[in-house]
């Protein structure tokens, strides 16, 4: 009998709005024989609620989600747990300053949809061992390296960039306020801050700042090919 210890697994929670692909990734993860799947979520913000009280070791995420830009999810979770998991983000949004934002943000892993699923399991594990894992198209990465963002720039708190969030998608103050459960002036004076942060003076600013970052593209339905689920779909067939 072989009485050698075996390792134990590492908790994954996944983030994917797709019920298809959040399907398949959470069969994937499972019967992969090294990760336990502790939270499987549609949306932000049962996401921030779950993980928070319980931090996993890893979050494979997408950033296009219902209610919460995917940024959002990351500052909501780091300003309220004492230990950040690890996170690899699913993403077909290459633009190299959004890229930027999500490394400083903490990101540690960055792949395609569709990637195949012996190169997600490899990057789970080098990100879990603190490397940094990038799957991007050579000329994303040439850009990337010649984006603008450094450390000196602006630093958005998580209720910034939900508010920024809201403001792309259309919303007005009293509807932001009442959406986050916060007054109207409380928005207001929010609204105000960020935009004294970032240099800008109007809401057409704001949108054509988050159209640059490539935070725009992370807002609204966006689903992914189903093609881009094929790749995960017979290693757990």
């Amino acid at each position: 009998m072989d009485n050698s210890a075996q390792s134990p697994l590492y908790r994954v929670a996944i983030i994917e709005d797709e019920t298809l692909l959040l399907g398949l990734l959470t069969e994937f993860f499972s019967r992969s024989g090294r990760f336990l799947v502790v939270g499987a979520f549609s949306n932000g913000s049962a996401a921030v609620t779950k993980i928070c009280l319980m931090p996993p070791d890893l979050i494979v995420m997408d950033l296009q989600l219902p209610d919460m830009n995917g940024l959002t999810v990351i500052q909501a979770i780091r300003e309220r747990v004492s230990v950040m998991p690890k996170i690899l983000v699913l993403s077909n949004n290459t633009n190299p300053l959004l890229i930027k934002q999500l490394i400083k943000s903490g990101v540690r892993g960055i792949l395609q949809k569709g990637v195949a699923a012996s190169e997600l399991l490899s990057a789970c594990e080098r990100v879990l061992l603190g490397g940094l894992c990038l799957n991007l198209p050579d000329g994303d990465l040439a850009d990337l390296a010649m984006a603008p963002i450094s450390d000196s720039a602006p630093a958005l708190t998580a209720r910034e960039i939900e508010i920024l969030d809201l403001v792309v998608r259309g919303r007005r103050s009293k509807e932001i306020a009442a959406v986050l459960n916060l007054s109207a002036r409380t928005v207001d004076k929010h609204r105000e801050n960020l935009m004294k942060k970032l240099g800008i003076n109007d809401t057409a600013g704001l949108v054509r700042y988050a159209a640059k970052t490539g935070m725009l593209t992370t807002v609204g339905s966006g689903s992914s090919a189903p093609m881009e689920s094929a790749s995960i779909q017979s290693p757990v067939s």
